[in-house]
């Protein structure tokens, strides 16, 4: 008669060095992620509908976000209260800023910037030519 043989066990696997490197969340990032958390909780409290995953924290407590109408949001984190700016460019390439604490004044900012009548070019002084959006730009890939 044969004597049954007891399975050997396998080996444990050593863990992956590299996929635990992925896996794992760099300390730098921590609080980038936690400005975007901050920041979707707030807007969420506000009423404005801006998911986590639009916004993007900053290394000074701050996020932004872009809403699908062109809209840009900043979370600035503070004592008491935080804060969301909204801006938006008007057809003549004006910057409207509002201090938002609600939808209505959102949809109110969205409404002055559509219909500014101030025909003025925009203020260019002290700007880097790179960054002003009345110059031309060639795309850089343009031969």
């Amino acid at each position: 008669m044969r004597t049954p043989t007891l399975p050997t066990l396998a080996a444990t696997p050593e863990p992956d060095s590299l996929r635990a490197g992925l896996l794992a969340d760099p300390d730098t990032y921590v609080p980038l992620r936690e400005a975007a958390a901050y920041a979707a909780l707030y807007a969420g409290c506000l009423g404005i509908h801006a998911p986590h995953h639009t916004w993007t924290g900053l290394s000074d407590g701050t996020a932004l976000t872009t809403l699908d109408n062109g809209t840009h949001l900043l979370y600035a984190p503070g004592d008491t209260p935080n804060s969301l700016t909204a801006s938006l460019r008007c057809p003549h390439n004006r910057l409207h800023l509002h201090h938002v604490t609600d939808p209505a004044q959102l949809a109110q900012l969205q409404a002055d910037a559509a219909a500014c009548a101030d025909h003025a070019p925009a203020p260019t002084a002290g700007i880097p030519n790179h960054l002003r959006h009345d110059q031309p730009r060639e795309h850089p890939n343009h031969d």
